[in-house]
């Protein structure tokens, strides 16, 4: 298993029934424990989130030859060098969407014509500098995760950009409303067939912004009764998009939800943070299907009532924390103690069963104040 953070997906293979070996950037607590071996793999020059990818394939190549029967199960930090997994697939079996796939997923363009083809809103793209000054513009990398390198763009009304933008950056026009995801599973039993999804769950998603990142990713939290108006428009937006792109395993749709109309704004062609929210039977059946990658998975009928959550933790200033220090209940991907966190990177995440956004932030004050002691001021921000 090979991702920036590997512990939600070892958890998963974990409650499979598969030895796991895991490859990620942070080597956590949880993560250790749930793998049989652990490599940690360099960041790459670009981005201190990516996965270096040489470093990446010279792994895969080594473990291939231990494990000439293994299958490879790639998680987040591929999307925006998608030949990493053509590269993989040379050596073992990859699970989920092949690097051909990854790449059309995580095209703006091409994304926004299948959209427009087959009548699903998706936000105008553009190309000029200069967005219009009637309307809102962000301006994001291509295939980035997370809200990561998402800005406004102009920064400010009236402002001009203090530059072009970037060759690998795209243009988008900013929609207010709800963001939500959907969970979903896709299958098909050749390449001529048509692709079948099966919906698993549908998240409203919360930010944690900062002044230099205003749509970084705060937590999901799972709805138990959407509204059958959203819940038809994503279905058939990832019907759609599914079969276009020909997606394989789970897969994850962003858009934002303003009452009436979903405006899709991307697919994440690989298994998605949401799957932290499912219960552990259900994400072992999930995972095993994605890796059998001929199995369609029937659907199970939403739980209602529980809202549960996950809410990703960053340190807000540089925190190191001592060796005695115990994380509250419900933090998963803690680090090893003792512990130096830069201003801005991940520190944790904050898990709940129920009780939704609201149980989430209670859990993160929870957090804040047993790290008061530690930092002698607020040291973290989430949702």
């Amino acid at each position: 298993m090979l991702a920036t953070s590997g512990r939600l997906l070892a958890w998963a293979a974990n409650a499979a029934g598969y030895a796991v070996d895991v490859a990620d950037l942070f080597g956590d607590h949880d993560c250790l424990t749930l793998a049989r071996q652990f490599h940690r793999l360099p960041a790459a020059s670009v981005s201190p989130w990516l996965p270096d990818p040489a470093s990446v394939i010279a792994l895969v190549a080594r473990w291939a030859r231990a494990h000439p029967d293994g299958v490879l199960l790639p998680g987040s930090g591929f999307e925006s060098h998608p030949d990493v997994l053509t590269d993989m697939a040379a050596h073992l079996p990859v699970a989920g969407n092949s690097g051909s796939v990854v790449h059309a997923a995580k095209n703006p363009w091409l994304l926004g014509k299948l959209c427009a083809a087959a009548g699903v809103f998706s936000p105008t793209l553009r190309t000029a500098v200069q967005p219009p000054t009637d309307r809102a513009t962000v301006c994001k990398p291509v295939g980035c995760s997370g809200g990561n390198g998402v800005v406004l763009w102009p920064r400010s009304a009236g402002e001009l950009p203090a530059s072009p933008v970037p060759a690998d950056h795209y243009l988008q026009d900013f929609k207010a409303g709800q963001p939500v995801s959907l969970l979903f599973f896709a299958h098909c039993s050749n390449a001529a067939a048509a692709v079948a999804i099966t919906p698993v769950s549908v998240q409203t998603q919360h930010p944690a912004p900062t002044p230099t990142q205003p749509f970084r990713l705060g937590g999901l939290v799972r709805l138990g009764r959407p509204q059958p108006l959203l819940l038809r428009a994503l279905l058939r937006a990832a019907g759609v998009l599914a079969e276009g792109l020909k997606l394989q395993g789970l897969n994850g749709l962003d858009g934002i939800w303003d009452g009436e109309r979903l405006w899709v704004l991307e697919i994440n062609p690989r298994p998605p943070l949401s799957l932290a929210l499912q219960t552990r039977a259900t994400a072992a059946r999930l995972l095993r299907a994605h890796i059998d990658g001929t199995t369609m998975i029937a659907a199970e009928p939403c739980s209602t009532g529980l809202s549960p959550g996950v809410a990703l933790v960053y340190a807000s200033r540089t925190l190191s924390i001592p060796a005695d220090f115990r994380f509250p209940s419900g933090c998963h991907d803690v680090p090893f103690l003792p512990h130096h966190c830069a201003a801005g990177a991940p520190l944790c995440s904050v898990h709940v069963a129920t009780g939704g956004v609201e149980e989430l932030r209670a859990r993160v004050r929870d957090l804040r104040e047993c790290l008061l002691p530690v930092a002698g001021v607020e040291s973290v921000s989430s949702l």
